[in-house]
């Protein structure tokens, strides 16, 4: 038996891949192409995703773009505040800018000056000095100025204006 082989004949010719067959394919073929076209476009993904992946230095660059430059007001004058400590006299200087991006700002800054050095005046009323000899009460101050200033812009402008506080002179004695 293992001499023998096996002759498999159904008697019908084979069938020929004709254009029939070969159209069904091609059809079928562009059919998926289509759908998973519609659906990444549906998705927006793939190619069809229009906004570019931006990484963190990118990003960073089209936020710095975008925004005017930075304008810095001072202060008139400093700020002079006597405190008690123990049964010393100590005395706090302060000058500070406020950083703005419009002229208008700068302006309602100047204008509303005193309302903002009364805060101060009231906030550096309640801060203990040993808390100011530290970077921690240094900060919560300048965020407390920044806080109180964007109060007094916002409610004589409608807008707080002001981003930022430096103090630009600290000086203890």
């Amino acid at each position: 038996m293992p001499d023998q082989a096996i002759e498999l004949d159904s008697g019908a010719p084979p069938a020929a891949a004709g254009p029939g067959k070969l159209l069904t394919i091609l059809v079928g073929a562009n059919l998926l192409i289509t759908v998973a076209m519609v659906a990444m476009l549906v998705l927006k993904v793939g190619p069809f995703d229009l906004t570019p992946p931006m990484e963190g230095e990118e990003m960073a660059e089209e936020m710095e773009e975008e925004l005017p430059p930075p304008i810095y007001e001072s202060m008139d004058k400093p700020v002079v505040v006597n405190f008690r400590s123990g049964n010393k006299e100590r005395y706090l200087q302060l000058v500070a800018q406020f950083l703005t991006r419009s002229d208008e700002t700068v302006l309602e800054i100047r204008n509303h000056m005193p309302a903002i050095v009364d805060g101060i005046y009231r906030e550096l009323g309640q801060t203990q000095f040993g808390e100011l000899q530290t970077l921690e009460g240094r900060e919560a101050l300048r965020m407390s100025v920044l806080k109180l200033t964007q109060e007094v812009l916002e409610k004589h402008t409608g807008e707080p204006g002001v981003e930022e506080v430096f103090f630009t002179t600290f000086v203890f004695q």
